[in-house]
């Protein structure tokens, strides 16, 4: 994406009355956006009148017009100030280039599309974001502000910010420091272990058997069989296997023998 000057912002933006746009004939809406952010005044925003020359509190060399997106870095770290650069699409705002490092000195950039060039786009400067982003928080009318006071929050959160690809790593208190063990009754072994299995064929159902209008059941499983085997961890004499053949009672043979052990 290119930026070019000249361009109105949307209609949108224009009511929630937080970005300054400075508009000009030429391709310097990048530099002039960083300054409003950097030296802010309270009238006449838009002017170009109310700011000191980009040239004389940037360093704007190597830097080619109209700024692209690959270049906001460059900029940033030529002049140790850091950029979010956002996008306005569907009346909502997008993040489009996010700085790794936020520092003292921070701009906060809108990018608008040229709607007469769509290859050319213009820069301006959010003066507050949390005002811009309100309604796509909530649904209420009231404004939303991002308290600074929550210092512990914001720490974290900066935390996060600055690690955007990395995995977030979360230390335990110093109040909760200590791992213990506590489930002692895990580490001894279950005196009896049963293992089990049932051989079963497939069998046709009937029509009055058939699943409901979403399902369709042709065949189900009927065991013919059941075997198990009763390991003991501390005694090998105690160990023991079963089995039992007969189709309409395997079932019911192997829930008694699972009752017995149980009793026993």
């Amino acid at each position: 994406l290119h930026a070019g000057c000249s361009v109105s912002l949307p209609r949108a933006v224009q009511t929630k009355k937080v970005v300054v746009n400075i508009s000009r004939d030429n391709n310097e809406c990048s530099f002039w956006s960083v300054v409003a952010s950097l030296y802010p005044v309270s009238t006449y925003a838009n002017r170009i009148s109310s700011y000191s020359h980009y040239s004389s509190v940037l360093c704007n060399s190597e830097i080619q017009l109209p700024m692209t997106l690959k270049q906001v870095g460059k900029f940033g770290k030529r002049n140790n100030i850091s950029i979010n650069v956002y996008g306005w699409i569907q009346n909502t705002c997008v993040p489009l280039h996010l700085t790794s490092e936020k520092k003292d000195r921070h701009a906060n950039l809108l990018l608008i599309e040229n709607l007469k060039d769509p290859s050319r786009h213009h820069f301006a400067w959010i003066r507050n974001m949390s005002r811009l982003i309100s309604k796509q928080i909530n649904n209420k009318q009231h404004a939303r502000y991002i308290c600074d006071r929550l210092q512990e929050k914001l720490d974290a959160h900066l935390i996060d910010y600055s690690r955007m690809n990395d995995c977030a790593i979360i230390l335990p208190a110093e109040t909760d420091k200590w791992l213990r063990f506590k489930n002692y009754r895990y580490k001894e072994r279950a005196p009896f272990i049963v293992y089990a299995d049932l051989e079963c064929f497939l069998e046709d159902v009937t029509p009055k058997q058939q699943g409901g209008k979403t399902s369709s059941l042709y065949q189900h499983h009927r065991a013919f069989s059941v075997g198990y085997y009763v390991h003991c961890t501390y005694d090998a004499s105690l160990c023991r296997y079963h089995s039992y053949g007969h189709e309409s009672e395997c079932i019911e043979w192997f829930a008694k023998e699972l009752y017995e052990l149980g009793s026993t």
